[in-house]
């Protein structure tokens, strides 16, 4: 009659094959599970047990979120212990420590915002996106930056496509991509706080071209993205080269054009992740089902 059953037989510290003795224990609760009982693990499903989710405790364990292990895990949370970090780190490896990140850890980094201030004091941004046929990368991006609760977001898209991104940005001003490359970025440095390029923007030579400059130049924080990141497919070296912060997020795909192939294993992406944002003094995110950053 039983909705759940909590297992917390053995932890991540038991070492070799369960012992035989605990098989009738094990095919029982596996025989509930199938049948529609929640199976609820604490620190690591038992044998060949397959959980509902699991309670990680303390730290997350690669073998616990990597696509190739994690499926007998369920979804998985940790519970934090108040490990110390050396001893996390040992465990885990050799410089890449694992977190899962929750939506408490995000808004950890969203500034307080000023109650009595306008909207230039919640920050400023210049978004680069929305080639012709575009515009909804542009869109997409756009309120990507409001919902986050940037104060004052400039969009700069093709021309062709600035009714469509009007009519869905109407807090953002417009301003048409010809006129942005016949003047010099340094022409709007001084009103933002932060630049994007990328989404949807197209890879002419010209538009590619543009875009690195403004990469190296720009003296704060940058954010590239998409086809901002296949400007430099041949020219990778270059990301190395800015004056400000700089915010890599590609996936698989863009990530390999630049950097080559990527490992199987999570641990191993990334590791080689975090040795890419070392080099090139800069925070990558690399997308996809499990978000890995560094």
């Amino acid at each position: 009659e039983s909705e759940i059953i909590v297992e917390a037989i053995l932890g991540s510290g038991a070492q070799g094959e369960v012992r035989p003795i605990l098989d009738p224990l094990l095919f029982s609760i596996q025989e509930a599970s199938d049948d529609g009982v929640f199976l609820y693990c604490i620190d690591q499903p038992c044998g060949r047990l397959e959980a509902d989710a699991t309670a990680l405790l303390g730290y997350a364990r690669w073998e616990a979120i990597d696509p190739q292990t994690a499926e007998p895990f369920g979804e998985v949370g940790v519970v934090d212990l108040e490990y110390p970090e050396t001893l996390t780190r040992e465990i885990l490896g050799i410089g890449v420590g694992a977190k899962i990140l929750d939506p408490q850890w995000y808004l950890a980094f969203l500034p307080l915002r000023d109650r009595f201030g306008d909207k230039r004091a919640h920050g400023t941004g210049l978004l680069v996106a929305g080639g012709q046929y575009m515009g909804g990368a542009a869109i997409l991006a756009g309120l990507g930056a409001l919902r986050l609760g940037i104060g004052y977001l400039k969009v700069a898209c093709h021309d062709s496509e600035r009714q469509l991104v009007q009519g869905e940005l109407v807090e953002a001003p417009f301003v048409p991509w010809t006129e942005v490359c016949r003047d010099e970025l340094s022409d709007f440095w001084e009103e933002f706080d932060s630049l994007a390029m990328g989404p949807g923007l197209g890879l002419s030579d010209d538009t590619q071209e543009r875009v690195r400059q403004w990469y190296a130049s720009f003296p704060r924080v940058c954010i590239l993205d998409a086809d901002g990141l296949n400007a430099f497919k041949y020219h990778s070296d270059l990301l190395a080269h800015h004056l400000g912060p700089r915010i890599l997020t590609p996936h698989e795909n863009e990530f390999e054009r630049l950097f080559g192939k990527l490992p199987d294993s999570l641990y191993d992406r990334a590791q080689r992740v975090k040795e890419v944002a070392i080099k090139l003094k800069v925070e990558i995110l690399l997308k996809g089902p499990i978000s890995i950053l560094a």
